[in-house]
């Protein structure tokens, strides 16, 4: 009498029981089921993997991690823009549009810092302004919000600018 293979197609690997490998039996234990979907992407980077577990979704414990991660940034982003600002996702990205994806002040497309536009808001009435970009949000902020400031310290860039030129 020949050797008893595991009766999942493709499989090959010694009889066990129940007409299953060691671990084809296993996965029908806890799962009742005693294959998965062999080659399906991993929810968080995309790379296929073969699952070890039928409800595995991701191919690492690192992916599974920064899967983790994102989440919890994005609902932390989402709890600053209500609280802070009074603000939801939409309002958000309906703003970012009407800016054209740009910075409110010098037209970057580019956000700068840690990747994206900052909500530049009135200290006083707590009013949305617009959106800008690391390096103008921290130049307003450094001046204070005063437009005198602004105006002044523009003057004097111009001023060493025209000096260093002649």
């Amino acid at each position: 009498m020949g050797k008893r293979t595991c009766s999942v197609d493709g499989c090959g690997f010694e009889y066990l029981a129940l007409g299953y490998c060691s671990r084809h039996y296993q996965l029908w234990r806890r799962n009742g089921v005693p294959d998965w979907e062999p080659g399906l992407p991993c929810a968080f980077c995309g790379a296929e993997f073969d699952r070890h577990h039928p409800q595995s979704r991701y191919c690492s414990p690192d992916c599974r991690k920064a899967s983790a991660r994102e989440k919890r940034a994005l609902i932390h982003r989402r709890y600053q823009l209500r609280y802070k600002y009074g603000m939801t996702m939409a309002d958000y990205d309906d703003l970012l549009a009407a800016q054209s994806g740009r910075c409110a002040i010098c037209g970057t497309n580019e956000p700068g810092g840690k990747g994206e536009f900052h909500v530049d808001h009135d200290h006083d009435s707590g009013g949305v302004r617009g959106l800008l970009c690391h390096y103008c949000n921290v130049g307003i902020g450094t001046l204070g919000d005063d437009p005198a400031r602004l105006r002044a310290a523009a003057e004097y860039l111009e001023r060493a600018k025209a000096t260093a030129d002649a």
